[in-house]
């Protein structure tokens, strides 16, 4: 399990608008990726 520290850091690279889209991207095309 992650620490909160690290979850946090993880999160805080999607604050970055073009990485967000990435990852709303990649989510929604499921787990085949894109």
């Amino acid at each position: 399990m992650m620490k909160s520290d690290q979850v946090v850091n993880a999160l805080s690279a999607l604050a970055q608008s073009t990485r967000l889209a990435i990852y709303r991207l990649l989510v929604a095309t499921g787990p085949g990726g894109v």
